[in-house]
């Protein structure tokens, strides 16, 4: 009978399981149905707003190191384009788009601050972007203007009178003065929209709007700036903040009270439950918590939300810990199955950086979940901004990098090696390499590209994606055509052995659009490469500034600087691996995550 009533309660428990999950897609779906509705109607306006509580659920509350660029809030890019998940990218603010494609501009506008447009100024600005923006017919987002709250009525009134009915792509939002923390953090929500800022005359912008700006990653441009494409904004913009950190560092917010742990594990040794479909970077936490006597057991996942249910609530019921290894189904599913007043077992997850373009974190439980790990500050704060989940619930927990004692030996030729690894999705930018290695070939002929990973015309699922079988059909094009590339780039497969592929590589690069933590350079700096990075959203709250630069120009002016001299080379690559030694080594940075996960607060 026993076996009979635990089988009807296991059933019961799944279609309960499954009534919640067609519950919330019928929601989600009424709730599309909605949102489509109201984007509908306010495009026809001709002029859009949005309500005022999507933007506070845009606003951000800095937390961390202050301000920097972020991905356009999640309820911004749901409420403009109907997306149901954020994005990643800090420099496509609503998605890909054609590299034509015209900017997307913020006017401050009346009486927001100094050197603001004119409500008058701002409207003609405004039609005449929105009309040379495309063919007749609604066009996307093209201007979105920021006022102070006693223009915003005359604004739109002029913005109307313009473009009658006709959609011109502008967005009204009112915000206090950028000085104030108000005006900061709304402005930082609709600088997350735009690729720059269009200014009457940017020498006269008032220094707290610039700054903001340039922290934010967008540059203050003039009318003829502002002709130019998303990519070359995106690096003026980089270089903006970079700049800007030079001249003075973003000073630290104040961080969240301590919270005490609410779930304290009394028993020593701890039982603990590692969950998660991928454990590539579990290995050595699991590894540290046996060597330190904790009993640990896999929940190994079949995917982001394929598991064995019964397994898992075994599991559950044994462990002291629960920790979830990335913050996707898995995360989801714990923190309904502990989400109890009562409960005596710990909760924690690692995210890294695919889970925050999912809707995961947003269906977690956050009453149950006792500590949200993040390998990197800028994954933080979008996520955070986005579930509104306690910050003094986070912490920064970086990846752990395995440090060898040795440097691998190699001749002074190596230098003139860069190695890229892995370049499938197209945001790993395998563009900018091959343009970096032409421009440094054009000074000299000895530099050549080694890529580690599959190459995109060995993919199966290429077919289906019409759009990045053309951008690597471009890319292998050029190596096939362009003298420069012929014959200078190997590719290397996938294996294991990454410290003897290093061995033979100079330049560690990472030229990607944005990433978390991007393992290469700091793996590629401890076997004895030089790392050297595009400044993607957040690598200068991780990396020493001279890895990173806006463009490839300054990466190539830099690399060239700093291989001309073999010696030059080697001691600028070992002083890059004391730096990863010191902050990222795996002595120091696993303790420290078991620390988190276990709710044991001694150094």
């Amino acid at each position: 009978m026993s076996g009979d009533g635990g089988g009807a309660r296991s059933a019961a428990r799944r279609w309960a399981a499954r009534g919640r999950t067609v519950g919330a897609r019928a929601a989600a779906r009424a709730g599309d149905v909605g949102a489509r509705t109201a984007r509908t109607l306010r495009a026809t306006a001709g002029v859009r707003t949005l309500p005022e509580r999507t933007w506070r659920a845009a606003d951000v509350e800095w937390t961390g190191p202050g301000p920097m660029p972020l991905p356009a809030a999640a309820s911004l890019t749901r409420a403009l384009t109907g997306a149901r998940v954020p994005s990643l990218d800090a420099w496509r603010p609503l998605g890909p788009r054609p590299a034509d494609a015209p900017a997307v501009l913020l006017l401050p506008v009346g009486g927001l601050d100094a050197g603001a447009w004119t409500v008058a100024e701002a409207a003609d600005r405004a039609d005449e972007h929105g009309r040379a923006a495309g063919p007749a017919g609604a066009p996307a987002l093209r201007t979105v203007l920021v006022c102070d709250p006693a223009s915003r009525t005359a604004l739109l009134g002029a913005l109307r009178s313009r473009a009658g009915r006709r959609p011109c792509g502008a967005l009204v939002v009112a915000s206090a003065a950028p000085a104030t923390p108000a005006g900061a953090a709304r402005l930082l929500a609709a600088l997350g929209l735009v690729d720059a800022v269009l200014a009457r005359e940017p020498a006269v912008l008032s220094p707290a709007l610039t700054r903001l700006a340039a922290l934010a990653g967008r540059a203050v441009v003039d009318a003829e700036g502002a002709e130019e494409g998303g990519e070359a904004l995106a690096a003026a913009g980089r270089a903006a903040r970079l700049a800007a950190l030079a001249a003075a560092p973003a000073a630290p917010a104040p961080g969240p009270a301590p919270q005490p742990d609410r779930v304290r594990v009394g028993v020593e040794p701890r039982r603990v439950v590692v969950a998660g479909h991928d454990l590539k970077f579990a290995g050595a936490l699991v590894g540290h918590l046996r060597e330190q006597g904790h009993e640990v057991r896999i929940d190994e996942w079949r995917g982001h939300a394929r598991h064995d249910a019964e397994r898992s609530r075994a599991l559950a019921d044994w462990a002291d810990v629960v920790h979830c290894e990335w913050s996707l189904g898995n995360l989801a599913w714990y923190s309904r199955h502990l989400d109890a007043p009562d409960r005596t077992v710990r909760l924690t997850s690692r995210l890294h950086l695919q889970e925050a373009g999912t809707p995961f974190p947003r269906r977690v439980r956050q009453d149950a979940l006792d500590a949200w790990l993040f390998v990197a500050e800028h994954v933080r704060a979008q996520v955070l901004r986005d579930t509104r989940f306690p910050a003094e619930r986070s912490h920064w927990v970086p990846n752990a990098v395995a440090v060898s004692d040795a440097l691998p030996e190699g001749g002074g030729d190596r230098r003139f090696v860069l190695g890229l690894v892995g370049v499938l999705p197209e945001r790993k930018g395998l563009h900018r390499a091959l343009d970096l290695l032409a421009a440094l070939r054009r000074d000299e002929p000895r530099f050549t590209l080694r890529i580690r990973g599959h190459r995109p015309d060995a993919v199966g699922w290429m077919a289906d994606r019409p759009a990045a079988a053309a951008y690597y059909g471009e890319q292998l094009r050029r190596l096939r055509e362009d003298p420069l590339l012929a014959e200078a780039v190997r590719w290397d497969p996938h294996g294991p052995d990454m410290g003897a592929w290093y061995a033979g590589v100079g330049v560690a690069l990472s030229v990607s659009d944005f990433e978390s933590f991007h393992f290469t350079l700091p793996d590629g700096a401890v076997h004895g490469c030089l790392p050297r990075s595009l400044a993607w959203a957040g690598a200068d709250l991780l990396y020493p500034r001279d890895w990173l630069h806006p463009d490839v120009d300054a990466l190539a002016r830099s690399i060239r600087s700093a291989t001309a001299d073999a010696r030059v080379w080697r001691a600028a690559a070992a002083e890059a691996r004391d730096v990863v030694a010191a902050t990222y080594a795996e002595d120091h940075v696993i303790p420290r995550l078991a620390r988190r996960i276990l709710g044991v607060t001694a150094p």
